[in-house]
């Protein structure tokens, strides 16, 4: 039986949020397939980006900047993913929808 293709995909694993060390930042800029060598580096939308894993990967605990704990999550390559977060800790689940009830307007009573 073949083995089920995975998707890597950097998340930040504990309290803090998600944020990389300059020598992460500097070592997925100087990579020409990050698509971020305009010197922009938002990768709040492209965690799986095969540079960030490689990068991660390579660095371990150096590519986590303050406050944060990078690491690599993998997760079947064919499911839509998104991430959640509570106070910067972060999990991957699989895409669905989802609905939120609205809270009534406060009136300023009790």
């Amino acid at each position: 039986m073949a083995d089920k293709a995975m998707r890597k995909i950097v998340i930040n694993a504990g309290y803090g949020g998600f944020r990389l060390s300059e020598a992460a930042e500097h070592f997925v800029l100087r990579d020409a397939r990050s698509g971020y060598l305009d010197g922009s580096l938002y990768l709040h939308r492209h965690r799986d980006n095969a540079v960030l894993v490689d990068c991660v990967d390579k660095l371990g605990k150096g590519a986590s900047g303050p406050s944060a704990y990078l690491a690599i999550v993998e997760i079947p390559a064919d499911i839509e993913w998104k991430i959640f977060e509570n106070d910067g800790y972060e999990w991957v689940a699989e895409a669905h929808r989802t609905w939120h009830g609205t809270m009534p307007e406060w009136d300023g009573t009790d």
